[in-house]
């Protein structure tokens, strides 16, 4: 019996590890961690909690029998024994009076294993396990199930990763705005997209006089005040938009489906709420930036990317050289 419950443990391992590398969610790895489980092991009820990317809750991602997990904070899912614990454990008689019960998952007779999903020192979730009969997970099958657990961990864990890398890889760290070649990427692939006859406006925008304030203040608060300005850029902006910081204090923004009036009624609100925000540099102190943009649209002011946002650059120059804290349309 041993060695059949070892061998078959193997075989399960083995398919789950394969099918893991063809999936894309946290609800797709909850679910297949359960059927493998459950393949496994029979348990009567079961469920397990992934945390979400905000690392603030415990979400429900997959249950099955008896069961209707709820959303939990990370703190509740903290009291689980396992998680406590930090691996595998199992109470084999909820009923006897000394038992200890786990308070995520509520259980009154029979088995119950507790067992936290953990990746790289963090735990990321944790799986319930529930038998009516006593004694329900056997010894033999135990380092089978800390193992399928343990690779649903590094399967979460490993593709939140790369979304971090590539997130990294897109926006700018300092505002959190895309980065110049995210916005690059996404004119060219929005002019491509777009309907015959569709516009598609660019505002390039540029802090004024940035060094002198960088020079009064500092280079912190100068950071700040590019925080504030991206603030204002995505309070102005559509869903379907795309604002950026293209390159020190110069930004940029994406708005499809506008022409050059409707890109220059953007960017006068733009201008507008940037010349009326206080920025908080530290207790008692604050200040204010102006900026300046130019505005072109495809096809009427250029027939690709690189004359689009060169047409705009060239507008938010004329801008500068006109006084700044302005929007200067092309031709």
């Amino acid at each position: 019996y041993r060695a059949a419950s070892q061998d078959s443990g193997l075989v399960v391992i083995n398919r789950f590890t394969e099918l893991t590398a063809f999936i894309e969610s946290d609800g797709d790895v909850a679910r297949a961690t359960l059927e493998a489980l459950d393949e496994l092991t029979s348990p009567d009820d079961g469920a397990i909690h992934i945390s979400n990317r905000s690392k603030d809750r415990a979400v429900p991602e997959a249950s099955f029998g008896d069961v209707t997990p709820e959303l939990i904070s990370l703190g509740a899912l903290a009291a689980c024994p396992g998680v406590r614990r930090s691996g595998l454990y199992v109470t084999g008689n909820l009923a006897d009076r000394l038992a200890v019960r786990c308070p995520v998952h509520v259980a009154i007779s029979g088995t119950l294993a507790c067992i936290p999903l953990v990746a790289l020192g963090e735990v990321v979730g944790a799986v319930h396990l529930h038998w009516e009969v006593m004694d329900g997970l056997p010894l033999d099958l135990r380092g089978a199930v800390s193992r399928i657990v343990e690779h649903a961990s590094l399967s979460v864990a490993n593709r939140r990763l790369v979304a971090a890398l590539q997130g990294q890889a897109s926006t700018d760290g300092r505002t959190g705005l895309a980065n110049s070649r995210t916005f690059d990427t996404a004119v060219e692939g929005a002019l491509k997209a777009r309907s015959a006859g569709e516009p598609l406006a660019v505002l390039m925008l540029d802090v004024d006089r940035f060094k002198a304030f960088n020079d009064r203040h500092g280079h912190p608060a100068g950071d700040e005040a590019l925080r504030a300005l991206a603030g204002v850029l995505r309070s102005c902006v559509r869903e379907h938009d795309l604002a950026a910081r293209y390159g020190g204090e110069e930004f940029a923004v994406m708005l499809p489906g506008l022409d050059a009036a409707g890109g220059a009624s953007v960017a006068e609100r733009i201008r507008s709420r940037v010349e009326s925000t206080i920025i908080q540099l530290a207790p008692g102190m604050t200040d204010k930036v102006t900026i300046s943009i130019g505005v072109a649209a495809y096809p009427a002011d250029a027939a690709d990317r690189v004359e689009l946002l060169k047409v705009a650059d060239a507008a938010l120059y004329a801008a500068k050289k006109r006084g700044r804290n302005r929007v200067v349309v092309a031709g």
